[in-house]
């Protein structure tokens, strides 16, 4: 078996080139299923795919600014989801007054 002339091409050779790999737990959004997303999963989907952004990238002072104003959209659209979700709870219980 011929040996190869390029050095970059050695399997044990520690400055050659590595393959670039995947982190684990990096994977695409996929609904589980087949029905149409409505805009509050998309806004659910959206702010817990920020909020793993947020925790995984390390904190870096040039970019304070657009860290925090990633962290204020996320509290928006939380306050946006908790309100529709008490208003959907009201609608579906039966009202006591009457």
């Amino acid at each position: 078996m011929a040996r190869s002339q390029r050095p970059e091409l050695e399997k044990d050779n520690p400055i050659a080139p590595q393959p670039r790999r995947r982190r684990p737990g990096r994977r695409p959004f996929r609904l589980d299923t087949d029905e149409p997303i409505t805009e509050g999963q998309a806004l659910e989907a959206l702010t817990a795919a920020a909020e793993r952004f947020i925790d995984a990238v390390p904190h870096q002072p040039n970019l304070d600014a657009e860290r925090q104003a990633l962290i204020e959209a996320i509290s928006g659209a939380q306050v946006v989801l908790s309100t529709n979700r008490s208003q959907a709870s009201q609608a579906e219980e039966p009202s006591l007054a009457t």
